[in-house]
C-alpha cells in the first residue's frame, strides 16, 4: 500500500490481501529482502499512509491486517531486532487502524504535516498555539499514548511555506525550532524523525507527474500543489529558507545535549 493506491504487480491484480498465493509471494518476497539487507536495517515499514486507501475501501481492510501480521512473521522469522510498523496519516483517524495493526507492529509509524490552507482556512499558526487543538505537539502526545509502550516514527514531517496556505518560511523556521524543542522532552519515546526533503519538489514538474496520474482535475488543487512543493528547506532553485539554518541549528544543539 501506498497512500491511495493499491498496487500489486500485474499476476497478482484483483486477489485479496490474503489471498493465499499473494501471501506466499509477500512472505518469500521478505524472506530473501531481509536475508540480504537484514543487517543493515533498524525499521521495516509494511505499508505508507494506509488509511488513506482504506478509508474509503473498509472491505479490504480485514484482508490487509492479515496480510501485515503474515509479513510481520515473515521478517521476525528472519531477523527479530527489525522494528516492524504500519505508516499512518495523522489526519485520518489512526486510532480506528491502530487498533487491528498494533498486535503485528513494533513502533507506531505516522507522517505528519502542519496544519495549512489547502481545502479551507487552516493556518499553519495553529499548530504553534498550545491552546489551539491542532497544537503540534498535542497531536504527538496524543499519538504516544495510542502507541502505549512502543515508540513513536516520525518518517514524514513537513511544514509548507507558501503564502497562500496561510504559512510562510518564517513559520516553518519556527515550528523547526518548537519541534526540536519537544523533541528533546519526548527523547525516550520517539524512535526517530526524517523531514519531507531538503528542496522543494520542482513546481512543474509535480504538475505535470500529478496531472498525468490524476487528469486535468487535479490542476484545480492548486493548495495540494502548493502544499507537496513547499515543504522543502531550501526553494526549487536551491536557495535557503529560513528553516534550512533553524534546521542546522536545532539539530546541532540537540546533538551536544544528548
Amino acid at each position: 500500500m501506498d497512500d491511495d493506491k493499491k498496487r500489486l504487480p500485474l499476476y497478482l491484480e484483483g486477489r485479496p490481501f490474503d489471498d493465499p498465493e499473494l501471501l506466499r509471494r509477500w512472505t518469500a518476497f521478505l524472506k530473501a529482502f531481509v536475508q540480504r539487507y537484514g543487517a543493515w536495517i533498524d525499521f521495516v515499514n509494511l505499508g505508507h499512509q494506509v488509511n488513506n486507501y482504506f478509508g474509503k475501501h473498509e472491505r479490504e481492510w480485514p484482508a490487509y491486517v492479515r496480510f501485515v501480521a503474515a509479513g510481520a512473521v515473515a521478517i521476525r522469522k528472519e531477523t527479530p531486532k527489525i522494528s516492524i510498523g504500519v505508516v499512518l496519516n495523522h489526519t485520518d483517524a489512526p486510532a480506528r487502524f491502530w487498533r487491528d495493526l498494533a498486535p503485528a507492529c513494533t513502533h507506531f509509524a505516522m507522517t505528519y504535516t502542519t496544519p495549512c490552507s489547502v481545502l479551507k482556512k487552516d493556518p499553519t499558526l495553529n499548530a504553534l498555539n498550545p491552546k489551539h487543538h491542532k497544537f503540534f505537539a498535542k497531536t504527538f502526545e496524543g499519538v504516544l499514548k495510542m502507541a502505549g509502550r512502543r515508540k513513536l516514527l516520525l518518517t514524514e514531517v513537513g511544514c509548507p511555506t507558501h503564502f497562500s496556505l496561510d504559512s510562510s518560511p518564517a513559520i516553518q523556521a519556527q515550528f523547526i525550532t518548537a519541534l526540536f524543542a519537544w523533541l528533546r522532552r519526548a527523547e525516550g519515546r520517539v524512535a526517530g524523525l526524517s523531514w519531507a526533503g531538503d528542496k522543494d519538489w520542482p513546481y512543474d514538474a509535480t504538475k505535470g507527474a500529478l496531472k498525468q496520474m490524476f487528469g486535468d482535475q487535479v490542476l484545480e488543487l492548486r493548495g495540494f500543489i502548493r502544499l507537496l512543493t513547499s515543504r522543502g528547506l531550501r526553494y526549487e532553485d536551491g536557495k535557503k529558507k529560513p528553516g534550512y539554518d533553524a534546521f542546522k541549528n536545532s539539530l546541532e544543539t540537540y546533538r551536544k545535549r544528548r
